[in-house]
C-alpha cells in the first residue's frame, strides 16, 4: 500500500497504473479531473464523511530545542502563509479516528480478496 503525499499524485499514480485504487476528498478530485481525459477515473465507493484536512505535526522524536525551532520559524512566518501549509497554533489536532478505520477496512479487504480493478 503507498500513501500519496497530495491528491495530485493519487491521480497520477492511478494514471501511471503504479496503483489500481486510491481515495481523496470529492472536492479535490472535481478539481484536479479536469487535468485528465474524460473517463480516466471511475468512483467506486463515495463516503459521506469528510476528509479531515492536513495539518504540520511534528514528531516526538526530535529533541526539544528542534522542536522548539520549527514551531518558531512557523510562528514568525507571516500567518496566510503558515496557515496554508497546515499551521494551526491554536487548534485541536484534527480526529483522523474515521479515516484510519476506512484505510484498515480497505487493507483488510486488499488482504483478503486481492483484484486488479480495470479503468
Amino acid at each position: 500500500m503507498l500513501y500519496a503525499p497530495t491528491p495530485q499524485d493519487i491521480l497520477k499514480w492511478l494514471e501511471e497504473d503504479r496503483v489500481s485504487v486510491g481515495a481523496l476528498s470529492l472536492e479535490d478530485y472535481n478539481l484536479l479531473k479536469r487535468d485528465y481525459s474524460p473517463n480516466t477515473f471511475k468512483i467506486v465507493y463515495l463516503d459521506k464523511h469528510d476528509v479531515p484536512s492536513g495539518a504540520i505535526l511534528i514528531s516526538d522524536r526530535l529533541e526539544r530545542n528542534q522542536q522548539e525551532q520549527i514551531r518558531l520559524a512557523l510562528v514568525e512566518t507571516p500567518s496566510f502563509i503558515s496557515s496554508t501549509a497546515g499551521y494551526l497554533p491554536t487548534e485541536k489536532v484534527t480526529d483522523y479516528d474515521y479515516l484510519i478505520k476506512v484505510i484498515e477496512r480497505v487493507q483488510e479487504v486488499l488482504i483478503e480478496s486481492p483484484m486488479l480493478l480495470k479503468k
